[in-house]
């Protein structure tokens, strides 16, 4: 690593937004451009950056500094330049003069420690004293925090975040414990701060370590989907991560009971420990639950007969029987749900409901877990649908913590609530939607229990099926209008544990047989890039979607985007980049946010209305990186824009191929699904069978016969470990 020493000759450019900073370096009376992350610099200040030289395409030469030292002005000349620098408030260029000249090279230890003699220079008062020195001190300690968190390799951003937390207590808060840091400061995990933690000389013993320590492995219930750990499988993990005795996890346990932030109990008669927001979330879940379903409507069924009679004359089509006594089931039900494959006639069904309930002067709100299914229900259904996180009204909470307008104190109004793709809930978005329901609103959830779970905690629409407790519709008859669709065939055929026809007699499902990886991944990226498009006229970016069932490997995700983003985007001098740890993002890519951030702003850009909040999964397109502002542009779904700061771009990842977990809730026109790698015991039938299911009118199977009928005959389902189910049954018999 490089270094300059140096004065600051004169700020540039400053970012207040995240503190990104360009400056001439005075060395040796040599002028260097140096940028990077400064918090408050000045002119005037004597700083050594460390970092390297880079060429930037537009104004040559920079040294981009990655940490740095401030050191306090020592000379007169120095002083008056840096006090007249504007950055401390108070003090302009005469002030910062007659400062000098009166106190000389002692003026900034008199700001900080004897602010009243300021009042001996004409022109301050007693009050401007105490601001000059409150401000002078805050900037000083702020500094002091970014250099001490630097020796541990913390970013000046999350410097600065800590900064904000504990302010001048933060270097002693840190000292004695920086594992509070997991629990106070967003983005600062537990190897962050057990790093700190160790550098500085903590025991791996120390009760601070362990109490962290089994928090974080507590919180990979979060990443596995499951609600709780076994007390006994939990003792030994920790014990193996933390490189400690089991004795002290078992005291650290304790500790986290006795303070409620672990919460032990029994669940089939084994003892296991929850989170205590999962926890409360599965336990009122059930509760709320249970009375939903004891609701009930009391509502003559030949009434309701007739009413689906005028449905279908209205509407010009004829109901199955099993479509009928879905409609009836759930117009005489508390709590219902209506699961099948496509093409099984859920959204008939939905559509039947609407017209029962609006010739009932019932009101209905409709629902979906993520943007895309709601706007794909709204369209399906004529009538608003809006996603479960704004129909709660999601606002901005601290801390990153969910906080909704719509809750116990401010319910929802209406008569039903309809939730579909219900197989993408998690535990903590139902609890936040029952607590939201008014005591006589009916819940009906849509969606394919074959589906894999939400990425989430939970596994909502299987756990309520196998309680009982539910009117359960298992809808398996495809339609007349969807028997000519082979992906909906075989997507039938590959949930029943048969072979799907692949004889490419078909206009909307093919194969391609591609036995390496590396072929496949080359007929991935001429789909992608020219067949498909010059097929059907498909946009790269909005009509196809590759969706892998691995991350690694050549037709894993991973290097799938690399070879896309050549193909479809590939770099040029009109085109701003940025470049990350494992990828490069660069204007007009199609990228995804890859975890939810319920601070982010985006704005409408069609009605220019604005709203907290971007989630997982949500897809959009790179419009612009400014390497001044620091900030790229994003727009979703064609329609709202999120400004990210440099910093925050890890939030984004390549998205012209994803996982199969997420493309859970979408819908694509072609989907190219690659075969042909990947460990066998995990590629299992509902992977293959959720990819199959996201195409709406075209899909391509690139890769091995063999792996597609091995991934057919393993329908291993790794279980998670809930309890709802358990807890309805409990309730119910209360």
């Amino acid at each position: 690593m490089d270094s300059l020493q140096g004065v600051v000759d004169r700020i540039i450019y400053f970012n207040e937004f995240n503190n990104y900073t360009v400056f001439d370096l005075d060395v040796g009376g040599v002028l260097e451009v140096v940028t990077g992350l400064f918090p408050n610099l000045a002119a005037g200040e004597a700083v050594t950056v460390y970092g390297h030289f880079v060429e930037h395409k537009t104004y040559g030469a920079q040294f981009q500094a990655e940490k740095y030292e401030i050191y306090v002005p020592t000379n007169s000349e120095t002083l008056q330049r840096y006090l007249a620098s504007g950055l401390i408030k108070g003090i302009g260029e005469s002030r910062a003069r007659d400062l000098v000249m009166h106190f000389g090279e002692d003026v900034l230890d008199i700001i900080k420690n004897e602010p009243s003699r300021l009042t001996e220079v004409s022109g301050i008062g007693s009050k401007t004293a105490q601001q000059i020195s409150e401000t002078y001190t805050a900037q000083e300690e702020m500094r002091e925090v970014v250099m001490f968190m630097q020796q541990f390799g913390i970013s000046t951003t999350y410097a600065m975040k800590i900064y904000k937390k504990y302010c001048g207590l933060t270097i002693g808060i840190i000292s004695q414990n920086p594992y509070r840091m997991i629990d106070d400061v967003d983005g600062i995990g537990f190897k962050t701060a057990d790093k700190i933690a160790l550098s500085m000389g903590i025991e791996e013993a120390s009760a601070f370590r362990v109490r962290a320590g089994i928090s974080h492995v507590m919180a990979g219930l979060y990443s596995e989907g499951n609600m709780f750990y076994e007390e006994d499988k939990l003792i030994e993990d920790a014990a193996q991560i933390l490189n400690v005795e089991e004795m002290l996890i078992e005291d650290g346990l304790s500790y986290l009971t006795k303070n409620g932030k672990v919460i032990l109990c029994s669940v089939d008669e084994t003892n296991v420990y929850y989170l205590r927001n999962l926890y409360i979330a599965e336990t009122e879940a059930a509760k709320r639950l249970i009375k939903i379903a004891c609701i009930g409507w009391q509502i003559d069924t030949a009434f309701l007969s007739g009413l689906i009679v005028d449905y279908e004359k209205q509407f010009q089509i004829s109901l199955h029987e099993s479509q009928k006594q879905a409609v009836i089931s759930c117009m005489t039900h508390g709590l219902s749900i209506v699961t099948g494959g496509p093409g099984t006639g859920k959204t008939t069904i939905i559509n039947c409901i609407l017209f029962i309930l609006k010739r009932l002067k019932q009101d209905v709100v409709l629902a979906a877990p993520t943007g895309r299914a709601a706007k794909r229900m709204s369209q399906s259904c004529d009538a608003e649908a809006k996603t479960i996180h704004r129909m709660l009204e999601y606002t901005f909470a601290t801390e990153d913590r969910m906080s909704f307008g719509k809750d116990e104190e401010n319910q929802l109004q209406g008569d039903y609530l309809i939730i579909d793709e219900a197989s993408m809930l998690d535990i903590t978005l139902l609890y936040y939607t029952l607590k939201a329901m008014n005591e006589n609103m009916r819940l009906i959830l849509v969606g394919d229990v074959d589906q894999l779970p939400s990425v989430a905690p939970g596994n909502i629409l299987k756990d309520i099926i196998d309680s009982g407790q539910a009117s359960v519709v298992k809808l398996d008859k495809i339609f007349r209008q969807s028997e000519r669709s082979k992906i909906i065939v075989n997507a039938h055929r590959i949930n029943m544990g048969k072979y799907p026809e692949i004889d490419n007699a078909s206009d909307d499902f093919f194969f391609i047989d591609a036995p390496s990886p590396q072929q496949a991944a080359q007929v991935v990226g001429q789909l992608c890039s020219k067949r498909l498009v010059g097929y059907q006229n498909y946009d790269p970016y909005y009509d196809i979607q590759v969706i892998s069932h691995v991350k690694k490997g050549q037709t894993g995700v991973e290097q799938l985007n690399a070879m896309l983003q050549r193909l479809l985007n590939p770099p040029s001098k009109e085109k701003n980049e940025k470049t990350m740890l494992k990828h490069t993002i660069r204007v007009n890519d199609k990228v995804m946010q890859i975890r939810n951030n319920y601070r982010a702003i985006w704005t409408n850009i069609f009605t220019q209305e604005s709203g907290t909040g971007v989630f997982n999964g949500d897809i959009g397109v790179v419009e612009r990186i400014d390497d001044e502002s620091r900030i790229i542009d994003v727009l979703f779904e064609k329609e709202r824009r999120v400004h990210y700061a440099f910093e925050d771009a890890d939030q984004l990842m390549l998205s012209y191929a994803i996982t199969t977990h997420k493309s859970q809730g979408s819908e694509f026109k072609a989907v190219v699904i690659p075969v042909c790698e990947g460990y066998r015991k995990f590629l299992s039938r509902n992977l293959l069978y959720t990819a199959l299911t996201r195409a709406k009118e075209m899909a391509v199977l690139v890769g091995s016969r063999q792996i597609i009928e091995s991934m057919v005959r393993n329908n291993t389902i790794v279980k998670r470990k809930t309890a709802l189910c358990w807890r309805m049954m409990d309730e119910a018999v209360v």
